[in-house]
């Protein structure tokens, strides 16, 4: 069962009760949160905000990527396909070689 405000540190009790707040009664259990965050805290829910509402936007990613953009991903996927890259792993692995670098 997962939805907007479930995590998997929370109680399904604690679930139901954000699924049947209203959003006047969530703004202020919001607010009070964040006014008792501690600094990383407050950066930690930034960044979920930064993320969820980032993730909102409904327009096309590949429209709004300039035509070189485009043609590069594509041609990577071309070589991908064909076989033709080498595996993160092994490239590491020879780059360490080369350049005699330990782990």
């Amino acid at each position: 069962m997962r939805g907007v405000y479930y995590q998997e540190d929370i109680s399904i009790f604690d679930y139901i009760i954000v699924k049947t707040m209203n959003n006047a009664a969530i703004k202020t259990e919001l607010h009070d949160r964040i006014e008792h965050a501690d600094d990383k805290q407050i950066r930690e829910i930034y960044g979920l905000m930064l993320n969820y509402f980032n993730g909102q936007d409904d327009g096309d990613k590949w429209e709004s990527l300039s035509e070189i953009e485009q043609q590069i991903i594509l041609k990577s996927l071309e070589e991908a396909d064909a076989g033709l890259i080498t595996p993160f792993d092994e490239a590491t692995r020879q780059i360490k070689a080369k350049y005699g670098l330990n782990d």
